[in-house]
């Protein structure tokens, strides 16, 4: 008899997690970098747009509470940065990234999104001074249809070719224990110093040993992970983890 008490009171107590439960599950399915429901570079979000930039002027026009950003093709702009090893760190990208989405969408990054991946890109060269290009997604928590989401957005900056690429209207699946974020106040390694790692660990002399006839990138999404790919070949490729709090690799 105590039997069916306890087996009766786990079925009505299921019955009543069933439509909670089925949120929860509808809503944890997982989006990973490189997956096909991540929220990806700019170009495939379902609206994007491309403005032209001064990379001459815009980090002075920021400083000065203004941006100038123009739609494509509409002017011709000067770069002052030239394919001579030269590019952006971590913090003009962000500055860049931060003043082009207030622009743009009319909204602050400070209210309702958060970060949620970081890709740096460049070729490999001698005493790397920065990165020709970088990659910012952002996402806010929406409830839509019974279920928890992701509203994602993205920027594209790349100082060479003088724009930046937008993405937005895209929305993703909750991960079960929600997406990363990163907190940038505690972040302890930049994107600088994670590269600066990884030469010191490998990849000094694996660009080195295919005369820098590779390209390298860095993706933040948990730790830094850098990749070298020589040749453009996906088997010569070199993959290192680093810690962003400790700067120690990652076995």
């Amino acid at each position: 008899m105590q039997k069916i008490i306890i087996l009766t009171l786990l079925v009505l107590l299921l019955v009543a997690l069933y439509v909670p439960l089925n949120i929860i599950i509808d809503s944890a399915r997982l989006f990973e970098v490189g997956q096909g429901d991540a929220p990806g570079d700019a170009e495939v979000f379902n609206k994007t747009g491309t403005y032209k930039i001064d990379a001459s002027m815009i980090l002075e026009s920021i400083d000065h509470n203004q941006v100038f950003v123009f739609p494509l093709d509409s002017v011709e702009t000067k770069n002052s940065i030239t394919n001579d090893g030269l590019g952006w760190k971590q913090a003009e990208y962000l500055k860049v990234g931060g003043a082009f989405f207030e622009s743009v969408w009319k909204e602050s990054l400070d209210k309702d999104w958060s970060m949620h991946r970081m890709i740096f890109n460049t070729s490999c060269k001698e005493n790397s001074a920065g990165f020709e290009s970088a990659t910012f997604v952002f996402y806010q928590l929406i409830f839509q249809q019974g279920e928890l989401r992701y509203e994602a957005r993205a920027i594209a900056i790349s100082p060479l070719e003088g724009n930046i690429t937008w993405g937005g209207d895209n929305i993703f699946y909750r991960p079960i224990f929600g997406a990363n974020v990163i907190d940038l106040d505690k972040l302890k390694i930049s994107a600088d110093e994670a590269l600066s790692i990884a030469e010191e660990n490998g990849g000094k002399a694996m660009r080195q040993s295919v005369q820098n006839d590779c390209d390298l990138y860095l993706v933040f999404n948990g730790e830094w992970l850098v990749v070298y790919n020589a040749g453009h070949e996906s088997s010569s490729k070199l993959k290192i983890h680093i810690d962003p709090y400790t700067g120690k690799i990652i076995p």
